[in-house]
């Protein structure tokens, strides 16, 4: 076919709304796969694949959601540019790393006289799959952060008989077994995303080797026990069939990146070098040339790079054959394995010999089966392109099963129903964010305040308000087709913006002047080592250190002032270093010569020296001294009552409560106590 007549087919079926776009985000490379339903058929009409520049995929997860959307966007662009059409719904899966299973049944009672129809059946797997999710909540403290992407159904009985299919028959009851997988609604939401960066919206939501499956082992080859291997960079996913149905699912967090790894570890190359040997091994190149990281030329046989990655590969294998028997109880009676691991040299030799069965019962790559599902001039049946295929006609399967027309806020939002819809799955293929569905509180600050640990948490969240068809739910209500939804984004709690000024507000601080000199006292602080004079924001990890500045010592000491020969006076009347300073004070010192000189020929010098103190609890007023000088403790003894000469007993001297001696200067409004000790 032209290209001509693609464009025209893909334009026809685009307007009908039929296209079927399926996007493969792989550790390695993004592939996507355009085509449309060809009876039972699905039919390729374009295949785009890019590799990754950089590590922007970990173990099938994605890390770097701007640089994955950069890829995957380059694909959108260059089929939409083939194809001469805009992609705007994408069907995708997720890897299943932190992958988690679980078995549910679902009994139904019926009306016996009408049949049972197809959508009725879709509502008795989604409400097994609800039972799966709450048996999880159970079982997982967690598990309300968990989504199902994918189920299978084991087994349907009528009236207690088993039945290949429910559909059109007639019963008193029906029960319907399913396994469901779910995986951390983190990883959904970083896929979701990707999409809404690059324009697309989800319109179906698969498990890797559920789409694997659906490509590799159709339905009437499952009543045999066979094992799915889809071998990643990151991981190896392995879906297992038995009986007539899928049986298990499982994972292992080891693939090809462990030979890649081995091979940077033994050649002294970086990442994407020991990827291209690696792939030039998978091509049977004889002879394999790279540089080190010092710059220098290697070239070696293929042969001898195989025998120092052999340890790897094999115990590569040992983790998946242990894996498969673990899960399968049994050795299965053949394996495929696909993905781009599966295509490292003698793979399907080794897993044969780990799992212990014929080389002949483990294949690499497509089925025969495969084609005869997938009309293509591509050769699909290559080992990477099982995935984003199984992709495709899962959605194609879901696509003829008819999808759901749900609206979030008055706008339609319409998906396949692939798995069990909740009001969180809606409102994420409706472009919602996580943070917007999950409130969380506001961010805490933690820093060290005087050699203790401090914490000033954030405020309290909003949580989300939903309702569906006018009635409270939640994120995990389940919805059906024609349901309404409204919601209220949930709001963050306002994160803590604790300041200096909050942490210190028991200790004000102000401004005086020191010999004309504006001084800030109080309380003063040093952020990190830094003096801080004006209210600053604290930071997680700071290191704040506080002093208190009351007193005439006290700031002396912070100024680094000599005390000693110093006298000094606030507001002009003259203070003992004990003094407390009070706000906008004016401080002056001088040396205690020329203080005195100043005093005796200050007009006011006498008031400035009047002195009124408390003596035994008695008020006194003393008069300035003629020669000017201060006032000290032996002075107050002509005050009291008490003979020193004959003393019987030793005399306690108290000033302000504290132990005084003889020659202590005397302040104004000090409290006195002269007494005998008894």
């Amino acid at each position: 076919m032209t290209d001509t007549n693609i464009a025209l087919e893909v334009q026809a079926k685009a307007s009908q709304g039929d296209l079927i776009f399926a996007l493969d985000i792989g550790t390695r490379s993004v592939i996507g796969v355009v085509g449309v339903a060809a009876g039972d058929n699905f039919k390729v009409l374009a295949i785009e694949s890019k590799e990754h520049v950089k590590r922007a995929m970990i173990d099938g997860q994605i890390e770097d959601i701007t640089q994955v959307a950069k890829i995957a966007g380059l694909v959108k662009e260059n089929l939409e540019e083939r194809l001469q059409v805009k992609l705007t719904r994408v069907c995708v899966a997720a890897a299943g790393r932190s992958l988690k299973t679980q078995r549910a049944v679902n009994t139904v009672a019926l009306d016996g006289s009408q049949l049972i129809t197809r959508s009725q059946v879709t509502e008795f797997e989604l409400g097994a799959v609800q039972g799966a999710y709450e048996q999880l909540v159970e079982l997982e403290n967690e598990a309300a952060g968990y989504s199902c992407v994918g189920y299978s159904v084991l087994k349907c009985h009528l009236d207690d008989y088993l039945i290949s299919t429910l559909i059109d028959h007639r019963g008193k009851s029906a029960k319907i077994e399913i396994i469901a997988t779910f995986l951390p609604s983190e990883v959904i939401e970083s896929l979701y995303e990707v999409m809404l960066r690059i324009d697309l919206t989800v319109a179906s939501l698969t498990l890797e080797p559920i789409a694997a499956m659906n490509a590799i082992i159709p339905q009437e080859l499952r009543v045999l026990n066979l094992a799915l291997v889809d071998i990643g960079a990151g991981t190896s996913d392995i879906a297992i069939s038995n009986g007539g149905s899928v049986t298990a699912y499982t994972m292992v967090t080891l693939a090809g990146d462990e030979v890649t790894s081995a091979l940077v570890q033994e050649y002294l190359v970086d990442f994407e070098t020991a990827e291209k040997i690696k792939q030039n091994l998978s091509t049977g190149d004889e002879l394999v040339s790279f540089h080190d990281i010092m710059g220098m030329e290697y070239q070696y046989t293929s042969k001898e790079i195989l025998e120092k990655v052999q340890g790897c590969t094999i115990h590569l294998c040992e983790a998946i054959a242990k894996s498969i028997l673990e899960t399968n109880g049994q050795k299965p009676a053949a394996v495929f394995l696909v993905g781009g691991g599966s295509r490292l040299v003698n793979m399907a030799q080794m897993m044969a010999e780990q799992l212990g069965i014929p080389i002949e019962k483990v294949a690499v790559g497509g089925s025969n089966y495969m084609k005869k599902m997938i009309e293509s001039e591509y050769d699909v049946t290559v080992a990477e392109y099982a995935t984003p295929m199984g992709i495709a006609l899962t959605a194609m399967k879901l696509q003829e099963e008819a999808s759901i027309d749900i609206t979030v806020n008055g706008k339609s939002v319409n998906i396949f129903k692939s798995t069990a819809i909740t009001a969180m799955d809606v409102l994420l293929m409706g472009n919602y964010k996580h943070h917007q569905l999950m409130s969380r509180s506001g961010k805490s600050v933690t820093f060290e305040l005087n050699s203790k640990k401090v914490v000033v948490h954030g405020g309290h969240p909003v949580p989300a308000q939903i309702k569906v068809n006018g009635k409270a739910a939640s994120l995990t209500t389940p919805v059906h087709a024609g349901d309404a939804i409204l919601v209220r984004p949930a709001l963050a709690g306002q994160d803590a913006q604790p300041t200096i000024e909050t942490i210190l507000k028991d200790y004000p601080r102000f401004e005086v002047e020191l010999n004309g000199e504006k001084k800030v006292i109080g309380a003063q602080v040093t952020v990190n080592g830094e003096d801080v004079y004006d209210d600053v924001r604290i930071h997680d990890f700071d290191v704040i250190e506080t002093a208190n500045i009351t007193t005439i010592e006290q700031l002396c000491k912070a100024e680094q002032i000599e005390l000693s020969g110093l006298s000094f006076f606030v507001n002009g009347v003259i203070k003992g270093i004990e003094h407390v300073i009070e706000k906008n004070d004016e401080i002056h010192f001088e040396h205690e010569d020329i203080a005195k000189v100043l005093l005796q020929n200050s007009e006011d010098a006498t008031k400035a020296q009047a002195i009124y103190v408390t003596i035994n609890g008695k008020q006194a007023v003393l008069d300035p001294k003629e020669d000017g000088t201060p006032y000290y403790f032996f002075d107050m003894l002509n005050f009291v009552d008490i003979d020193i000469t004959q003393p019987k007993r030793d005399i306690l001297l108290h000033i302000n409560q504290r132990d005084a001696e003889y020659l202590d200067e005397v302040h104004n409004g000090d409290v006195i106590d002269i007494y005998w000790k008894e």
